[in-house]
């Protein structure tokens, strides 16, 4: 049986629209989200914050928001995402933006005292291990890009 052609993004235009979250689901989604990190008293606090930004100006800027997907092609949050997450973003993105990255444990990893574990030249500052890793790690990636382009 032949194969038919697919691409990664072929389906985009028949994906039903990501919905626009309410207020109040969005300052749920909020304070459930610096629960873990908040001492008590932040915490409280951004409570009330939440609830001065929900009688305040929180309707006002539900409706930019409503007004900003109404305009978008796919989704309200797609440019907001691809820009603040990827283009935008100033670090290194295979460890603070790719979330998805596994790193597995190599079984070649060399132990303390391991020989590739010591830097050599004060003019490349890296271990043998930590450039192999990295070609590793590149054309792992440089692999995938081509999968996902054909």
């Amino acid at each position: 049986m032949p194969s038919i052609p697919r691409s990664t993004f072929m389906y985009q235009a028949t994906l039903p629209r990501l919905p626009v979250p309410s207020l109040q689901q969005s300052m749920k989604g909020y304070l459930k989200s610096i629960r873990p990190l908040a001492t008590r008293p932040e915490l409280q606090r951004a409570e009330q914050e939440v609830d001065a930004f929900i009688k305040n100006d929180g309707t006002k800027w539900q409706q930019k928001l409503e007004e900003w997907n109404s305009k978008a092609q796919f989704s309200w949050l797609d440019d907001t995402w691809l820009n603040l997450a990827y283009l935008d973003y100033r670090a290194t993105t295979m460890i603070n933006v790719n979330w998805w990255t596994k790193f597995k444990d190599n079984d070649n990893q060399p132990k303390e005292g391991d020989e590739r574990l010591k830097v050599k030249d004060a003019k490349m500052p890296f271990t043998q291990w930590q450039v192999r890793r990295t070609a590793f790690l590149l054309h792992g990636i440089l692999r995938f890009e081509k999968e996902l382009k054909e």
